[in-house]
């Protein structure tokens, strides 16, 4: 594999560190040396695999090149077998990793402003996202969850650009309040939305009401 190798790779990582930012967030670092060889992009997504059949895809939080890991945020909403696997990881485990792949375009450099709206499935994109943005522009907007984990925000260093909000009587309304008291930037930006399929939807067509156009909004439904 030649430097800065384009193409997916295969590799296996070792559980370097793990965080427990709240009762239902991980992080986990990730170490391989292939991590410092491949090329990746905010956004990518790479598919996490332990045992036969335990895996699922996530999205970086933070790549290091030159310290060759990357920080998973890890989401406990299941009862799936990799969310028990990432419940009790340890330092040590091994995990085999599948990526990168392209998944949701992050900034291309030339943003006047930036906009997210998900939930805590989206915490490791917002890191992604918030980290690529043009020098001297923040990463804006609001992430869906409960109480308990409202604190994943800002020690993720997310806030206070990102705000926690609690969720609503229904998945995605507490996203439409948001955004109904956010005042809108002017210039050329980009809103991207991440999450609950339902939600995201639901926030995407609410801001087509409000004249946001196709070209500015960038979508990926995580789960359902």
């Amino acid at each position: 594999m030649g430097s800065k190798d384009k193409k997916k790779s295969k590799f296996t990582a070792t559980v370097v560190e793990v965080e427990q930012l709240t009762p239902n967030v991980r992080r986990l670092r990730l170490d391989a040396s292939e991590i410092g060889q491949l090329v990746w992009a905010a956004g990518d997504k790479v598919k996490l695999r332990v045992g036969d059949k335990t895996k699922a895809s996530y999205t970086p939080a933070r790549v290091d090149h030159d310290g060759g890991w990357m920080d998973v945020v890890v989401h406990l909403h299941g009862r799936g077998p990799f969310a028990r696997w990432a419940a009790r990881s340890r330092v040590g485990e091994w995990v085999k990793v599948k990526g990168p792949k392209s998944s949701l375009r992050g900034p291309q450099g030339n943003e006047q402003w930036g906009v997210l709206l998900g939930d805590a499935t989206t915490l490791g994109l917002a890191c992604a996202l918030a980290d690529a943005m043009p020098e001297g522009i923040h990463l804006r907007g609001a992430i869906e969850m409960t109480a308990h984990d409202a604190p994943a925000v800002q020690a993720l260093g997310l806030s206070p650009a990102l705000e926690p909000i609690v969720y609503s009587t229904r998945r995605g309304e507490a996203l439409i309040d948001w955004l109904e008291r956010f005042p809108w930037p002017e210039g050329r930006g980009v809103v991207w939305i991440a999450g609950h399929k339902p939600s995201a939807y639901s926030v995407k067509q609410y801001l087509e009401t409000r004249g946001v156009g196709p070209e500015t909004i960038r979508l990926k439904g995580y789960w359902d």
